[in-house]
This record gives C-alpha cells, sequence and structure tokens, in this order.
C-alpha cells in the first residue's frame, strides 16, 4: 500500500518529461560541440545509445498499454456477456411468469363460467320443480276442496 502511494507520487506528466529530457539532450549536445572530434564522436554515441534505450523504453511502454487495452476490451465483453445473459434470462424468466399468469386467470375464467352455467342450470330446475310443485299443490287443492289463496 505504501509502495503504491510512492509510485504515484513518483508519475510524470509524460510531456513534461519529454521537455526535459529534450532541454537536457540539447545542453549535452552543446557541450559536446566544445569538444575535440574524438569526444566529441564518443559524446555521440553514447547520446545514440540513450535514444536507443528511449526507443526500447517506448517500445516496451506500448506493448504494456497494448497488454492492458486488450484485457480492459476482453473484461469489457465478458461484462457486456455476462449482462446480456442476466437480461435474456430475466427476460425469458418474466415472460414465463406472465404466461403462466394467463394460463392461470384463462383457468379461472373457464372454471367461473362452468360455475355459472351449473347455477343457471340449477336454478331452472328448481324453477321446474317450483312450476310441478305449484301445479301438484292446485291439483291436491282441486281433489280436496281447499283453495288456498297465494299472494
Amino acid at each position: 500500500m505504501l509502495n503504491e502511494s510512492l509510485e504515484s507520487d513518483k508519475e510524470i506528466d509524460p510531456e513534461k518529461e519529454r521537455q526535459r529530457l529534450m532541454i537536457k539532450r540539447q545542453k549535452s549536445i552543446e557541450e559536446s560541440l566544445q569538444l575535440n572530434v574524438k569526444d566529441h564522436i564518443i559524446k555521440l554515441e553514447n547520446y545514440l545509445v540513450e535514444l536507443k534505450k528511449d526507443l526500447e523504453n517506448s517500445k516496451k511502454e506500448m506493448a504494456n498499454l497494448r497488454m492492458e487495452i486488450s484485457t480492459v476490451k476482453n473484461n469489457h465483453g465478458t461484462m457486456s456477456d455476462d449482462l446480456s445473459t442476466f437480461i435474456q434470462n430475466d427476460a425469458k424468466r418474466l415472460l414465463n411468469e406472465t404466461y403462466k399468469k394467463s394460463q392461470d386467470a384463462q383457468h379461472d375464467s373457464e372454471f367461473l363460467d362452468a360455475q355459472l352455467n351449473v347455477l343457471k342450470s340449477d336454478k331452472d330446475k328448481l324453477l321446474d320443480v317450483t312450476t310441478t310443485l305449484e301445479k301438484r299443490i292446485v291439483s291436491c287443492e282441486t281433489d280436496v276442496g281447499f283453495k288456498h289463496v297465494y299472494d
């Protein structure tokens, strides 16, 4: 944890770092111009070695950045796939629940319709029985000779 905070403190803006290196190189070149030819060649060779090291470091940094980009893309793709799968599964679950509720409602409606038809049939039977009983009562009253006045 402490090392991470120290590393983040050491991070420098790449543009400022390049400018600092360029100024340093310019001073180095100016100093080398005042040297004799042999020393100047040695200085230029050292400068070339330093440039090659910078180039290698830049290549490594670019490779690391490319690797990080591919990792981020891979993680993003995985997260996107997971999210899509979750949404699709949730949508299927909701669709199944809605379908089941619709089926349940339809079954309930059919059951209630059947009950209503049974009750209507029972009502019709009761009306028929009532009518038959009223006719029998009238017939019995006629036979007995007693007539009861119904409201």
